[in-house]
């Protein structure tokens, strides 16, 4: 058969991997940069594109690349509100590259490559990392409202609010393991977004113990 797309010849290849755990990027990016360049010097008038899986993946990234910083103003703003203290929710949000940071380090402990879903699970973290810090940052100003003196209240925040905040970490983070385990095939696309909430929460959390009470006291 010919076929035609916008009234030009289209010759479609496909193509599935052998080994279901081995990361489609690094492929596509060799086929691009070694493979393609060959062939398409070789003939005239003819264009190469990458469609499937790999359109759809370019298509989220720039909507998220739009969305994403939205999305992060839109919790910044109520965050202000709520607290009614720039540097409060500065000290909330400076959080998250700690928890991105995580992220990735769990991707390298997995060794898995880092796709749009982990991009996508670290949307998902950020937001849960914001809701821990909430919950430090509103107990210590009802401390303050209190009478408490500022090392008081720290203190008393800390200890009142490390069991709720432990624990949504840990039955978050167990809760991804056997997704994580998972070896089906099925579940592969979903893994690296899982990584990304597990690895960067655990990690997140225990720096956001540490780092927040300290920039509080700082401030």
């Amino acid at each position: 058969t010919i076929n035609h797309v916008d009234r030009k010849r289209e010759i479609k290849v496909e193509a599935s991997p052998t080994d279901v755990e081995v990361d489609l990027p690094p492929i596509l990016a060799q086929i691009r940069d070694e493979v393609l360049p060959g062939i398409l010097a070789q003939v005239r008038g003819v264009t190469a594109s990458f469609e499937g899986q790999s359109r759809d993946q370019l298509k989220m990234m720039n909507s998220m690349r739009s969305s994403f910083p939205v999305a992060l103003l839109g919790m910044f703003v109520l965050v202000v509100l709520v607290f009614r203290s720039y540097a409060q929710a500065g000290m909330i949000f400076s959080l998250i590259p700690i928890g991105v940071l995580g992220a990735i380090w769990g991707h390298g402990i997995q060794g898995i490559q880092i796709n749009m879903l982990s991009f996508v699970g670290m949307l998902a973290l950020s937001g849960i990392i914001i809701n821990d810090a909430i919950i430090f940052i509103d107990q210590i100003n009802r401390n303050l409202r209190q009478g408490q003196k500022v090392f008081d209240a720290v203190q008393s925040a800390g200890v009142s609010r490390l069991r709720p905040i432990l624990l949504t970490t840990i039955t978050t983070s167990l809760g991804l393991a056997p997704l994580i385990l998972e070896t089906s095939r099925q579940a592969q696309f979903l893994i690296p977004m899982a990584v990304s909430v597990a690895y960067g929460l655990a990690f997140g959390t225990l720096i956001l113990l540490i780092i927040l009470p300290s920039a509080f006291m700082a401030f």
